[in-house]
């Protein structure tokens, strides 16, 4: 037996790669596993990630470019799980159904605009009272 990916990994590593390249110069940028794969935040702040599925979920901000995005085939709402109410200006797309170079641009105006917001301070742990 070969040690060969299924299609679905080999795809959702291709996004993983992707993602990086287009943000990569994202300033403040870092990553953390989420959602069983890779999650990216621009100064804490999620932009987005990509699923074990290969789906890439996305934040967008501007209202009207949210509306837009879910006009588009493989672009749908993102809610954290079956029957959820779905999750603020937050896209799912299937990457099987749209371009590459679509989804960097996607991904680039997303960039800049969570970048617009104030960082993210790291919530402190509170120890239990004994």
């Amino acid at each position: 037996m070969g040690s060969e990916m299924a299609p679905i990994e080999l795809r959702q590593r291709r996004m993983v790669r992707l993602l990086e390249n287009v943000l990569s110069s994202s300033e403040g940028l870092s990553q953390k596993p989420m959602f069983g794969s890779q999650a990216y935040f621009v100064f804490g702040n999620m932009v987005c990630f990509v699923t074990p599925e290969a789906f890439v979920g996305v934040k967008l901000l501007d209202e009207e470019v949210y509306e837009t995005a879910l006009e588009v085939d493989g672009i749908q709402a993102f809610a954290p799980s079956e029957g959820a109410k779905p999750m603020k200006n937050w896209v799912l797309i299937d990457t099987a159904e749209y371009l590459d170079s679509d989804l960097e641009e996607l991904l680039e105006f997303a960039a800049e605009d969570i970048s617009k917001l104030p960082p993210k301070v790291a919530k402190t742990r509170r120890k239990p009272v004994k």
